[in-house]
């Protein structure tokens, strides 16, 4: 089976992976936007990898890959590895929500003091 790496599926790998990318180096140089990728980044992630392994793929730049784990009869490992992944995509964006709420109770509680 041969594949091969086209544009059209560097341009989406590119769109998939930039936002936790740009989350990651966000987070260490300015929290607030780092929580803001975060909490966009996480769920987008976990969601893109379910639509795809789930109800395969809508642009067709994947190779054998297209088609939904149900056609393609992956193993447990695979469907472990999916579902985690989803699960850690949600809860990051969950956390990069809570730090993001609790960075603006922090600004609201120092404009008040000053006050």
């Amino acid at each position: 089976m041969g594949y091969t790496f086209t544009i059209p599926l560097l341009i989406v790998n590119f769109i998939v992976y930039v936002p936790g990318a740009l989350a990651f180096v966000l987070a260490s140089r300015r929290p607030v936007a780092g929580a803001v990728a975060t909490t966009v980044a996480g769920p987008l992630i976990a969601i893109a990898f379910l639509k795809l392994h789930l109800l395969g793929a809508w642009v067709p730049v994947w190779g054998p890959w297209n088609e939904p784990f149900t056609v393609l009869g992956v193993d447990t490992l695979s469907w472990a590895i999916l579902w985690i992944t989803a699960v850690v995509g949600i809860v990051v964006g969950l956390v990069g929500a809570y730090l993001l709420g609790r960075s603006g109770a922090e600004r609201a509680g120092a404009g008040t003091a000053s006050s």
